[in-house]
């Protein structure tokens, strides 16, 4: 990072952004961004890490977070980081990468997985380094209307990510299964829909969230003369494991297609 000087004073505590007690600051870096946390990571203080976070992901989509002053006082919290980078699109083209966090801190993101998603370094040179080493886990979200052109709408997401991620050999299996997912949450629970997209060592993992109060999914036995009724057996047979998570509003179907990590 540039040092400060008279023509790049460093960042100031902005009180107007201070809201109970969790202070931002941020810096600005011909590479990237940083953003400064002091006070409590609590639930009453995550929409105001999460604003901070999304703005900056927005504008330049480079951003490194300094944890050295942000104390943990519960631990759900530390999923404002995924959670906020997923909102923006993901790696590569929003790239977050975390540093200098406090014991309980640390152990509590790698506890949650956060790591996998959203690297934590140990100072700032290594953290603007891993800005442009790709994650373990690339994950990404976005919320779908209860609308016939939905299920489109979802394949285009896959596509950029299968593309951006060069595995492109699950494009053509992940776009079954996102259309039958999404169909359903459309024609079947009558609700809109959250379609997550993640990829790791295990493969392409698909879930996709819905409001609605249909019955769960499930397999059931092929009519030989039915033109329909065939997608989740399409789902199950191209998936090395699919599942459903009841929810008090809804559900999430997701299914995992195999695939090896290149490289």
């Amino acid at each position: 990072m540039t040092a400060p000087g008279p023509d790049n004073p460093p960042g100031m505590w902005d009180p107007r952004r201070v809201r109970n007690e969790l202070a931002v600051r941020q810096v600005r870096d011909s590479e990237h961004d940083l953003l400064c946390l002091r006070g409590p990571l609590a639930l009453a203080t995550i929409l105001t890490a999460r604003e901070a976070l999304g703005k900056l992901l927005a504008d330049r989509g480079r951003v490194v977070v300094d944890l050295s002053e942000l104390r943990l006082e519960w631990q759900p919290a530390v999923q404002v980081f995924p959670a906020a980078l997923a909102t923006a699109g993901g790696w590569p083209g929003a790239r977050l990468v975390l540093y200098a966090a406090l014991p309980e801190m640390a152990l509590a993101l790698r506890v949650g997985r956060v790591t996998d998603t959203v690297p934590l370094a140990a100072g700032l040179g290594e953290a603007g380094s891993a800005l442009f080493v790709r994650p373990r886990r690339v994950s990404r979200h976005v919320d779908l209307p209860c609308h016939p052109g939905s299920p489109a709408g979802a394949r285009s997401v896959l596509r950029e990510l299968c593309s951006d991620l060069g595995i492109l050999e699950l494009l053509e299996p992940g776009e079954i299964v996102v259309t039958e997912l999404v169909s359903n949450a459309v024609e079947h629970a009558h609700s809109s829909c959250r379609l997550t997209t993640a990829y790791d060592r295990r493969g392409l993992h698909v879930g996709v969230r819905d409001f609605g109060a249909a019955v769960a999914p499930r397999v059931t036995l092929i009519e030989v003369s039915a033109v329909r009724g065939r997608g989740l057996h399409m789902v199950a047979s191209l998936s090395a494991s699919w599942g459903v998570t009841e929810h008090a509003d809804g559900k999430t179907v997701w299914a995992t297609l195999p695939a090896a990590m290149p490289g």
